[in-house]
């Protein structure tokens, strides 16, 4: 039932049904004011051909019988010599017209009636009844003509293949440009920018395309202006804070030595939340896409943050190449590394990485309190915090799991938290195989695919 969700199946659907009920009911007026006086009309005329017949059979002498009898079937196509014996009565529901003749026949009769046939079906006899006796009357089934059900079949067949071929028709032209503008929005939601869609088919649809193509361009051009806003502020307060720092390195020895201390830590952290923006600015910058060992990228990751005191294990080592963003890649397994040793407490930091058919994983596991589920997905909000002193001591600047998130909806990656088993929380990184769109002219794919290698490291 899920393919009828959609605008295709749905409008198809209800353009098809509402003209084959039309269909129908046309057949059924043309049938019953039409078709069914036209029956009743030529069966009525064949039973008093037939009476007629009977009653001057009846009239002449035996010896004017046979000839009689031979003016009749040239003139009209009766029969009056039966076979004797394999007549099968023919039932009246095989056909409307000989059920319009048997009721006829019975009208003019006073008698009931009925129809019989040979083996062959080839001819149809009545017996007439005239003055007490008999008569037996055949006529040819090709004085029929025309199969009623048949046509009727044919007809209702061929109305629901047009009905339904002109619905689909119709809803695909429809469809089609709806189509495009998801897919279109899916890009730009991961951060490309294709070409403007043409402008045809209907009038709203080729408006709504209008619409959205200069939304695109507006979100491209909001998108550079805040990037370049970003990165340049981000790049002017580093000169007033190299000149602090060199003021706070210059003051006098008399200065309390806290005070200095204090002062240091602030610049610093400034310093970090500068460095942070132009990241997210660079994110964004159209990187080149490169062919990476990846278990190479994570093992010097690891090895920088073991030679600054971390506890980190690397388990489940195998070989994968990827092609993807080299630094896009690096900041978000740093920025993900980096969360686990700041918040596991401590304890050791496990990295695991398997490459799939389909797809890289990439776990980085840790023993820290853990994140509640209703956070899971808050925590990648810019400035998102679970500790609300904002103190630099027990918590970061709310920008590295953010930061890791926009890289990979940009790069077409998924990245999530989940609850680990036993205590802790588990970071994984996904990097699906095959899916390399290029997000427009002049600009390198933004998404990675990945080749598997068996060999286990």
């Amino acid at each position: 039932m899920k393919a009828f969700r959609s605008l295709f199946a749905r409008t198809a659907a209800a353009i098809g049904v509402a003209i084959l009920v039309y269909d129908l009911l046309t057949h059924a007026f043309l049938g019953h004011y039409l078709f069914m006086p036209m029956v009743r009309r030529s069966a009525d005329d064949l039973a008093a051909m037939m009476v007629l017949t009977a009653e001057s059979w009846n009239d002449r002498w035996a010896p004017e019988r046979p000839e009689f009898a031979d003016r009749i079937a040239d003139d009209h196509g009766l029969r009056l010599d039966p076979p004797i014996t394999g007549l099968v009565p023919l039932g009246n529901s095989s056909s409307p017209y000989v059920a319009a003749l048997v009721e006829a026949m019975e009208q003019r009769t006073g008698t009931s009636a009925e129809v019989l046939t040979d083996r062959h079906g080839a001819w149809y006899w009545v017996d007439v009844p005239v003055e007490g006796e008999s008569v037996r009357i055949g006529f040819s089934a090709d004085r029929l003509g025309a199969d009623p059900l048949v046509t009727l079949y044919l007809m209702l067949a061929l109305g629901s293949v047009l009905a339904f071929g002109t619905a689909l028709v119709f809803v695909r032209r429809i469809n089609q440009p709806l189509r495009r503008l998801v897919d279109v929005a899916g890009r730009i939601g991961q951060g490309e920018f294709p070409d403007a869609l043409p402008t045809t088919g209907p009038d709203e649809i080729a408006q709504l395309t209008t619409a959205f193509n200069h939304m695109n361009t507006q979100v491209r051009q909001l998108l550079a202006g805040r990037t370049t806003l970003l990165v340049g502020v981000s790049h002017d307060l580093r000169t007033p804070l190299a000149r602090m720092q060199f003021a706070v390195e210059m003051l006098s020895p008399d200065t309390d030595p806290k005070l200095a201390a204090a002062l240091r830590r602030d610049i610093e952290e400034m310093d970090r939340l500068i460095g942070r923006f132009l990241e997210i600015g660079k994110g964004f910058s159209g990187e080149s896409v490169e062919e990476l060992e990846i278990s190479t990228v994570i093992e010097e990751l690891i090895d920088g943050v073991t030679r600054l005191g971390g506890r980190c294990e690397w388990v489940g080592r195998h070989a994968c190449t990827v092609f993807a963003q080299p630094l896009a890649l690096r900041r978000i397994l740093a920025n993900l590394l980096d969360n686990a040793v700041r918040y596991g407490g401590g304890q050791l930091v496990t990295v695991t990485q398997r490459c799939e058919r389909d797809r890289c994983i990439v776990c980085i596991a840790d023993r820290g309190p853990g994140i509640p589920d209703d956070e899971q997905e808050a925590v990648f909000r810019p400035f998102h915090r679970l500790e609300q002193s904002r103190a630099v001591e027990t918590g970061g600047s709310g920008l590295g799991l953010a930061i890791a998130r926009q890289l990979a909806d940009a790069n077409g990656w998924e990245v999530s938290l989940r609850a680990r088993e036993g205590g802790g929380s588990e970071a994984v990184l996904i990097i699906p195989a095959g899916s390399r769109r290029q997000a427009g002219k002049g600009s390198a794919p933004r998404t990675a695919t990945v080749a598997v290698r068996a060999q286990e490291v």
